[in-house]
């Protein structure tokens, strides 16, 4: 088993850079709006992550939507008061209005739904006997109170 100084010695730390291609596509005037606007919005957040000029992921996720989905999209964001920029699928569900994927809120705040829950077989027993424990429990107490009166002489 190598230890981790055998491990880092092994990594090559001056890795050439991946040289940018040029995508003549992506100069499209709507997708450099689209970029300055995120860039704007979001500033270093949106550039460090997805870099300071469009690239080819986002422009083949946006070229099938219209101007003004994306200008939907873009609108959807800066009144969602959402202090992070969205991913590809996400943005794309915001220019599609309710269609399309899914915002993150509704992903995670699905209502529980009984029907597609895994069945717990050994619930109804468990739910059985404690009910049957709280009955005997409340029996109890009016053991007490049948033991008092007989002893008064009643």
């Amino acid at each position: 088993m190598e230890t981790i100084n055998q491990v880092i010695q092994t990594i090559d730390l001056e890795q050439p850079q991946p040289q940018r291609r040029n995508y003549e596509h992506v100069s499209d005037p709507v997708l450099d709006r689209f970029w300055l606007r995120m860039t704007e919005m979001y500033g270093g957040m949106w550039t460090n992550a997805q870099g300071d000029e469009p690239n080819e992921t986002w422009w083949l996720g946006l070229r099938d939507l219209k101007p003004e989905q994306i200008k939907r999209g873009i609108e959807s964001l800066r009144d969602s008061a959402k202090p992070f920029p969205p991913s590809l699928p996400e943005f794309r569900g915001l220019c599609k209005g309710s269609g399309g994927v899914e915002s993150w809120e509704a992903i995670c705040h699905k209502p529980f739904q009984p029907d597609r829950a895994l069945e717990d077989k050994g619930a109804q027993e468990r739910a059985r006997a404690a009910g049957e424990k709280a009955l005997n429990e409340m029996r109890g107490l009016f053991d007490g109170l049948r033991k008092d009166r007989s002893g008064d002489g009643g």
